[in-house]
């Protein structure tokens, strides 16, 4: 991009300007010809139109003027040094990088041969005082110097990549917005920082070390803002995190987060009850001779697991937790918060947790309060802490969705203690696209919409999900304790009955038929009740009879007896059969929820911590040493008529004044 002057003219005249005879049928046969095969080509070669060459680092550079008023307002100021002296020139740059909308504005440069460190200093220390400069730190004697002269300068950190990643940051930034008045060598590097070709014309590898001294200084400047390859941690928190390290995350986990969505959908299968009998259906073989006694195929599928999961999310969840702050204030305000969809909300997060292993639930910021919801936990991948307390670093949170143009994409978001970032890419093709940030977030200026950013500062003060796992193998009900028992009641259920529909089909055996064909056979036996028979004078004759089906009722009915069984005692639940329970008794009554009450004990022991953080974060002014009472109650059956005998015989011996304020009916 040319950089404007007040006292220049520009004149701009094409071909097209002037007489074709000037320049002959054939200068415009051939720029006939390239218009048609090569416009790009064409519109630069004849229309003298600037096109790039292919080979520009930078396309997100605008030059234009950048004002005072907008200069007051810079409060992120980044300032580098690139040295120079005889050849080279001192390369200086003051910049502003807004993060929210990732732009860099370059307001202020020096740019001098044969610069002293000594004048170098005399002409920066009046703008920047004692701010930070990062400077290259290939020349350490020169570092000591100036800091010998007043300025506070400190050595860049260098790798082996650090050119390659500096200028790929500058490259991925929205804009980079160059006053091309104060900074008119920096605008002309940027504007013209190209890829070098080989012999044949194709780019080399890696960026030319030649005229790029005012972008090296802006690269020393801004390297506190350039997030490295990998994630850092600094005290337990996340200080820095890109797509680069999100990446690699990802792959590390995949196997494990593909198992654990797999196990998750098979396990909110069976809860709808679509059973693997009802999906895995043989496949025909074409060499397979159809069997003429077996036509049935009933595929019965039994809803065990869902009936598990309602008992334990009705045992523990038709009551929701009572919670008390001890303090009337804050429990009316915690109950605002949590609304009427507390004790739906809780019931889910015991029915996602039994099916997952874990479920989650998200906190955010909206209209100055906090609000709640529960995630998907299929979307999400944890990030943990190295250490015994296994803490939460981050949170990737990953999912699909439709543009208004019915395009999909992959979002992937980012969430740790201060932020979330967000990316996304198209999910068709079999070679996933590149990762490409995703301005979701609106970003406002003085009440007005002011564009989009990536990036957004939540303020919750901690990562934004919290656990509520379902034990503390992490793992679901239905893999843990009886898939394998339900397939098997499945398949000896569905053969029975298919054994009971063939048995009443009757097959008849024929012998020495006196007939032309089977259909013949049938309209006899219909018609007349008998058919004919021949007599080949060397057997006994000819005759019907009839195959029956032996089925094995009784095993059948004691091996589903037995998995029935299993299946409530392994799944710790409480059987519903009405002659299992008839008229008990209070106690036994208790005895046939202990394996429930064992399930449901642990689900509340994993469960209470889950509850108190999200009472925190919702209430963030709670004290920190503040108590969190919680009341679990159970939804127990109890035998009315045991009860009402009991208040019938207490009657006559006690005043009838408490009981009225007691019983509940």
């Amino acid at each position: 991009m040319a950089i404007e002057r007040e006292d220049t003219l520009v004149h701009h005249s094409t071909y097209l300007t002037v007489p074709p005879q000037w320049l002959g049928e054939q200068f415009l046969v051939e720029a006939e010809h390239l218009k048609e095969v090569k416009p790009e080509a064409y519109r630069h070669e004849y229309l003298g139109e600037v096109t790039g060459t292919g080979g520009e680092v930078f396309a997100n550079v605008t030059l234009r003027a950048i004002t005072d008023e907008e200069i007051s307002r810079f409060d992120k100021l980044r300032r580098g040094i690139d040295w120079g002296y005889a050849a080279d020139p001192f390369a200086y740059n003051v910049c502003h990088y807004d993060k929210t909308r990732r732009r860099l504005y370059i307001f202020r440069e020096i740019h001098k041969v044969k610069l002293s460190n000594r004048a170098a200093a005399d002409l920066i220390k009046p703008e920047a005082g004692g701010a930070r400069i990062t400077c290259d730190s290939a020349e350490p004697k020169s570092i000591d110097e100036v800091k010998g002269y007043g300025l506070r300068v400190v050595g860049a950190k260098k790798g082996p990549d650090s050119v390659e990643y500096g200028v790929k940051w500058l490259q991925d930034l929205e804009e980079i917005i160059i006053d091309p008045a104060r900074c008119p060598e920096t605008a002309r590097e940027f504007s013209g920082y190209e890829l070098e070709r080989d012999r044949e014309g194709n780019f080399k590898a890696g960026y030319p070390d030649k005229d790029n001294h005012h972008i090296d200084a802006v690269r020393y400047a801004c390297e506190g803002d350039m997030r490295r390859p990998g994630m850092k941690i600094l005290n337990g928190e996340v200080i820095s995190i890109d797509i680069q390290a999100i990446e690699r995350i990802r792959q590390s986990q995949a196997q494990a987060r593909m198992e654990r969505v797999k196990a998750t959908q098979e396990a909110e299968r069976y809860y709808a009850n679509i059973t693997d009998i009802k999906v895995n259906k043989p496949k025909p073989s074409a060499a397979a001779a159809p069997d003429p006694v077996r036509s049935a195929d009933n595929r019965l599928s039994h809803r065990w697991h869902g009936l598990l999961t309602d008992q334990k999310a009705a045992y523990v969840a038709t009551y929701p937790p009572l919670i008390d702050l001890g303090s009337a204030g804050q429990n009316t305000r915690l109950q605002k918060l949590l609304g009427d969809r507390w004790g739906r909300d809780f019931r889910r997060l015991v029915v996602d947790a039994t099916n997952s292993g874990c479920a989650w639930v998200h906190v955010w910021q909206e209209g100055g309060r906090r609000e709640y919801g529960i995630v998907d936990s299929k979307q999400l991948t944890p990030v943990y802490a190295k250490g015994l307390r296994r803490e939460l670093l981050a949170m990737l949170r990953e999912y699909e969705e439709t543009d208004d143009a019915g395009c999909r994409w992959t979002v992937l978001e980012c969430w740790d203690a201060q932020e979330c970032q967000v990316w996304r890419r198209k999910s068709a093709g079999a070679i996933p696209a590149e990762w490409k940030s995703y301005p979701c977030f609106a970003v406002y200026e003085a009440d007005l919409l002011a564009g989009g950013s990536n990036v957004y500062r939540h303020g919750v003060g901690s990562v934004p999900f919290i656990p509520f796992p379902n034990n503390l193998l992490l793992k679901g009900d239905l893999h843990l304790m009886y898939k394998d028992l339900v397939d098997l009641y499945d398949r000896v259920s569905s053969g029975f009955a298919n054994d009971i529909e063939d048995v009443q089909q009757i097959i008849y055996i024929i012998t020495n038929y006196g007939g032309e064909d089977l259909g013949e056979f049938l309209n006899d036996l219909r018609r007349y009740k008998a058919i004919k028979v021949n007599n080949d004078g060397v057997s006994s004759g000819g005759g019907v009879s009839t195959l029956a089906i032996d089925i094995p009722v009784e095993a059948r009915n004691s091996l589903l007896d037995r998995l029935r069984k299993d299946i409530i005692t392994f799944g710790q639940g409480v059987d519903p059969d009405p002659d299992q329970i008839g008229n008990t008794s209070g106690v036994a009554l208790k005895h046939k929820y202990g394996l429930l009450e064992l399930k449901a004990g642990a689900l509340e022991t994993e469960f209470r911590p889950g509850v108190a953080q999200l009472v925190r974060l919702l209430l963030p002014d709670l004290p920190e040493d503040g108590a969190i009472k919680q009341t679990w109650t159970r939804n127990l059956v109890q035998n009315d008529l045991e009860q009402a005998q009991v208040v019938e015989m207490l009657a006559g011996v006690t005043s009838s004044a408490p009981w009225t304020k007691t019983t509940l009916w």
